[in-house]
């Protein structure tokens, strides 16, 4: 067996947290491959696993039957050497976290495993070539801008139709600004006037009070390493935070993208960037995110992934004579280094002079007539002046009625406001329970029971 750092090097292995019984301060990605595990054993019930899906100790107990499961189905080349690496490495951190003592030799093959795969990619990246899997589903960037530009003329005409609402957004995401790893999936939408919290692994894109957007990033695969990296050189770790409308000449559309925003959320509200059509709000999760690419890139038999549209991005705007200051500016909204792009995403076997989505492929455009012009535009703010005018004591006692019989709940949003605009900083205990007033952890805000 060869030398494991994290098991071998004493102070790496003594950092290590152990003890673990729940997913709490695990990272995402080896949750998520975890609960893959999860619904694969409650489905075939080789394994009794738990009713939670965060109690991790059914992974201890079961070691060797997971392992040979991942041995078993994540084979290349049906899978990449990829996939299997970052299983195996899930599944030892998994038992490192529980037990590091009583785990460590167990887990050694599979870090040995692991990185005799990552040898392997690493090799494959010397070559520069897609793999066989990636030249069949690959896109060429001025195919998936095509693809948007159709979906939005399919919006245009049902803008009310929420899954060309959110298919419309994924193509613009991913092509007006430089498309980032799988961060929108679950980015949540954050209207405060601060910035959005930083303890938590939530990444969010934050509608700022001048109407402008931001995507800030507190979770993602490399976000650890910047955090230890920070640490290590001694200065203040920051997270990163781009602002949509601040331009790579040249490149983005950021503007165009914030318009697109304010569309998107006009006709679909929601708390999520991207959010289930049947759902009624809840987020969309990777699987559907996947399934959104596969439907749209469908008539030209294409399955792209996200890491294919980021390859996609980096190769067309890389071959197209930029100099070095605008690469290294869509590297760091990419979140990589320029070193990284032309090592794991600039490919010598990609093809794009022509469009590999034909015009009889894609629906046909549809020809938007303009309006008639119009001259007798009716007036709403003159026509309320007026109607206050003439019935200003109907008007009056209408509002003394209503104050009659909602009293309290007129008062109610009044103290809300108050509360959330940061006039009063902390409500009285007789006021909390005159208007069933609670505070809203998530959104950072207060609310009241009066409107469920």
């Amino acid at each position: 067996m060869s030398k494991v750092v994290k098991l071998d090097d004493k102070a790496v292995f003594n950092k290590i947290k152990s003890g673990m019984r729940s997913t709490s301060s695990l990272p995402e990605s080896n949750v998520q491959q975890m609960n893959v595990w999860f619904n694969y054993f409650k489905a075939n019930g080789a394994i009794k696993v738990p009713r939670s899906k965060t109690d991790i100790s059914w992974v201890g107990k079961n070691h060797d039957k997971i392992h040979k499961y991942l041995l078993d189905t994540y084979k290349p080349p049906k899978y990449k050497y990829s996939t299997l690496r970052f299983h195996l490495e899930a599944l030892a951190n998994i038992l490192l976290a529980i037990d590091k003592n009583k785990y460590k030799e167990i887990t050694r093959p599979m870090w040995n495993k692991a990185l005799e795969h990552q040898k392997t990619i690493d090799e494959q990246r010397k070559e520069n070539k897609l793999t066989p899997t990636e030249i069949q589903n690959f896109v060429c960037f001025q195919d998936i801008e095509r693809a948007r530009d159709e979906y939005h003329v399919k919006w245009l005409q049902k803008p009310k139709n929420k899954l060309l609402n959110m298919y419309h957004l994924i193509l613009a995401m991913n092509t007006y600004i430089p498309p980032m790893r799988l961060n929108i999936v679950g980015m949540e939408i954050w209207t405060g006037k601060k910035e959005p919290p930083s303890n938590v692994k939530t990444n969010y894109l934050w509608k700022k009070s001048d109407g402008k957007y931001v995507i800030v990033i507190n979770h993602d695969k490399i976000e650890n390493k910047r955090q230890e990296h920070a640490e290590k050189k001694g200065y203040d770790y920051k997270r990163q935070m781009f602002d949509i409308d601040k331009e790579i000449s040249g490149v983005t559309q950021g503007k165009r993208l914030q318009n697109i925003l304010n569309e998107s959320l006009k006709y679909y509200k929601r708390d999520f960037v991207l959010a289930g059509v049947r759902t009624n709000g809840a987020p969309m999760g990777k699987t559907s995110y996947d399934k959104a690419l596969e439907t749209i890139f469908k008539p030209a038999g294409k399955k792209p992934t996200q890491n294919l549209l980021r390859k996609s991005y980096v190769n067309h705007w890389y071959k197209s004579g930029l100099d070095y200051g605008t690469l290294e500016k869509i590297a760091t909204r990419m979140r990589h280094s320029i070193g990284i792009a032309m090592l794991s995403y600039m490919k010598v076997n990609i093809k794009c002079n022509k469009p590999q989505i034909t015009q009889d492929i894609l629906p046909e455009k549809i020809d938007i007539k303009p309006p008639k012009a119009k001259t007798d535009y009716f007036q709403p703010a003159e026509y309320a002046k007026k109607y206050r005018k003439l019935n200003a004591e109907k008007l009056k006692v209408q509002r003394q009625d209503n104050y009659k019989k909602n009293s309290t709940k007129i008062l109610a949003k009044k103290v809300l406001w108050n509360l959330n605009h940061d006039t009063v900083s902390t409500p009285r205990p007789t006021t909390v329970d005159k208007y069933k007033l609670k505070y809203n952890a998530k959104y950072k805000m207060w609310e009241s029971d009066l409107f469920n």
